[in-house]
């Protein structure tokens, strides 16, 4: 069931209703039911891994607590089936390749396996859950239902935020009576999710999906266009879902915390990881890298932990090792400006230009690592390295188009084809700057009750009419 569709809008309308018609006592109840019928629409049988993965993270939380020599045990099972629905064909072919490397190995066929919806999000918030329980951090809840209703809440369920379940538990557990003002919030975060997702993503990945389908046609400036338009495109496709999930809680009177804030303007990687898939950041400076020994234990190791946690980070994204080099450049970028102060921005944010200078070299460094991140393969990444920036045809003679042809080819068929993404990036653009110093949403709030309809009219007026016709409105997201 996704966000974006009607089917989504009636859900949680019907959800809407009955959770505030409920007794506050028992509106939890109403959470569980309604977690686990909305991940049965993806998948009956995703149920029972969901089941699975609450039951072990209860087990080793509650009943098995107070055993150090458990706490391996506790990991593995608890992420057992991310590491075979996500990682067995992966790590068997990798194993495969290191013995050919010394004997023959006969042929071999790898599984055909589809990856659970939300496995990644769910294992990881549980696996933060049993971490803590088991070093004393937090206490384990007595009921397993309370934890089910935690790991189960549709708004986080499928692509996160990565909420910590001890907190959002006790959000849920507390109730809170409805309020307009948060109401109208989360309709106009989720409004503006929308806008992100099925405007500014989808049309940017038209082009996209045009380019990285087909490199071999395409040379020079049109690779260039869609490695730019494909920052924007995740930025807006994964922060659009963080909307919507977090306008929806709001809707029930629940307030989820903030997963992406602005990450382009940052003046360093580091800044960027704190503006950026928060959740995440944080759920790995938690449980990889402090683990680990952070930056206690001098430069070298600080260096060396900063890699592993975001090797980590590139594996939980997908098993190939596409993702791997696209988290260790982050790791590197991140060492570098650990040594170089000018780097790292701090000598390079005395004035505005200066600011903004530092901010594109950032976006620079971040969209030369999502090639990696978006290629098929390696071969894919290393044909735009090598082209992006060619001399001559922008599609290959070989090919049999002529340049005339490369706008149809990029999915841009009329003039006012190419102007909608333009205008989004635009308003995006505005949204994201200025709202760094107020909130607009506020602004609107304020005014006459005339204005404010007629502005929230227009802008579902614009979703509908720029969005593209034909593209499919799966979140990427969903793949990990």
């Amino acid at each position: 069931m996704s966000f974006v569709s009607f089917q989504y809008a009636v859900f949680l309308a019907t959800v809407f209703g009955i959770y505030w018609l409920t007794p506050k006592k028992m509106r939890w109840i109403v959470l569980l039911v309604s977690g686990y019928v909305f991940y049965a629409f993806a998948g009956i049988w995703y149920v029972g891994l969901l089941l699975y993965v609450t039951v072990c993270a209860y087990f080793w939380s509650v009943k098995a607590k107070g055993k150090k020599w458990l706490d391996i045990p506790a990991v593995f099972f608890t992420v057992l089936p991310l590491i075979y629905f996500k990682y067995y064909n992966f790590i068997l072919e990798n194993i495969r390749g290191a013995i050919a490397a010394f004997h023959k190995v006969e042929g071999y066929d790898l599984m055909d396996i589809v990856v659970p919806l939300g496995i990644s999000f769910y294992t990881f918030s549980a696996l933060a859950y049993v971490a803590d329980c088991r070093s004393d951090k937090i206490k384990p809840f007595e009921n397993i239902f309370h934890l089910a209703t935690g790991l189960s809440f549709f708004p986080c369920l499928i692509s996160g935020p990565i909420e910590r379940q001890q907190k959002l538990v006790a959000k849920i557990l507390a109730g809170s009576d409805f309020t307009y003002d948060k109401g109208t919030w989360g309709l106009k975060t989720i409004a503006w999710g929308l806008f992100k997702k099925l405007v500014v993503a989808d049309l940017f990945g038209l082009t996209v999906d045009s380019v990285y389908s087909r490199l071999d046609m395409f040379k020079g400036w049109p690779l260039l266009l869609a490695v730019f338009m494909y920052s924007i495109q995740i930025y807006c496709d994964f922060s659009g879902y963080s909307d919507i999930a977090i306008g929806s809680a709001a809707l029930l009177g629940i307030d989820l915390d903030k997963n992406f804030d602005a990450p382009y303007l940052s003046l360093s990687i580091k800044e960027f990881w704190s503006r950026w898939h928060i959740s995440l950041s944080s759920w790995l400076k938690d449980y990889v890298y402090i683990p680990l020994g952070g930056n206690r234990k001098g430069w070298f190791l600080r260096d060396v932990n900063l890699l592993i946690t975001f090797l980590v980070s590139g594996l939980w994204h997908g098993a190939d090792w596409t993702f791997v080099i696209w988290g260790l450049l982050h790791g590197a970028f991140l060492v570098t400006e650990n040594h170089f102060d000018l780097i790292s921005g701090k000598n390079m944010s005395k004035t505005r230009l200066a600011r903004w200078i530092r901010v594109i070299i950032d976006f620079i460094l971040i969209t030369a690592a999502w090639v990696f991140f978006r290629a098929s393969t390696f071969q894919d990444a290393a044909y735009i390295f090598k082209n992006i920036f060619s001399q001559g045809p922008v599609i290959p003679p070989e090919v049999g188009y002529r340049t005339s042809d490369v706008f149809v080819l990029l999915g841009i068929d009329s003039l006012w084809d190419g102007a909608k993404p333009i205008i989004a990036f635009v308003v995006l653009f505005i949204y994201d700057v200025v709202g760094q110093k107020r909130d607009l949403w506020k602004i609107v709030s304020r005014r006459p009750a005339v204005v404010r309809w007629i502005f929230y009219i227009f802008i579902a007026i614009v979703i509908v009419f720029m969005k593209p016709e034909f593209q499919d409105a799966q979140f990427i997201y969903f793949k990990f």
